[in-house]
């Protein structure tokens, strides 16, 4: 079990060496974040089981991270992290992470620049290069907090969010892997 702990402006990662993470000697360590990072993580394992963590930084950076561990406990302090998109001055939301067949991340998250549900889809393992596809996936009032995401049998993206506004829970399922073409199905 891998679990994620927020302190300050780092965050730990705890990985148990057995199932009820008993006895008090699991691995524990700090990532550095920029900023007050750590906020509103996501996690997952890539398919060599090292951690994958989308996370907010709202104090300083105001932007969505994505730090790809390059072993199981994230030991060493060299971990590779990105800036995926910044809103500076405003601070982002929610975010969740999912791993695509190809081990690239895919993360649903509040924008509250513009109070909206995005959508940013890498096209490597550690959304390195600045070049992500990053979409508005509903940005019908203020719509996206606390969302929830899943990829479905073909790879396109299924977020259940919050709509603030109208005080509903909506789901959005695209149509294809990066909800490209504002097209999706968005329902109540």
């Amino acid at each position: 079990m891998v679990a994620v702990n927020r302190d300050y402006a780092d965050f730990r990662i705890i990985h148990c060496n057995d199932a009820n993470c008993a006895g008090g000697d699991e691995n524990s360590n700090d990532i550095s974040a920029p900023g007050r990072g750590g906020e509103d993580l996501s996690l997952q394992l890539d398919s060599s089981g090292y951690p994958v963590i989308a996370y907010t930084e709202a104090t300083y950076q105001c932007a969505l991270y994505l730090t790809h561990c390059n072993d199981v406990n994230c030991a060493g302090n060299d971990e590779t992290t990105n800036e995926i998109e910044n809103w500076y001055p405003n601070p982002p939301g929610s975010s969740s992470l999912q791993l695509d067949s190809s081990g690239y991340p895919v993360v649903s998250y509040y924008e509250s620049q513009g109070d909206d549900l995005k959508l940013a889809h890498c096209n490597d393992a550690n959304c390195a290069g600045g070049d992500e596809s990053i979409v508005i996936v509903d940005s019908t009032g203020n719509v996206g907090k606390y969302s929830s995401l899943q990829l479905d049998s073909s790879g396109y993206p299924v977020i259940a969010y919050y709509d603030d506004t109208n005080d509903n829970l909506k789901l959005a399922h695209c149509n294809d892997a990066n909800c490209a073409g504002g097209d999706e199905s968005i329902v109540i």
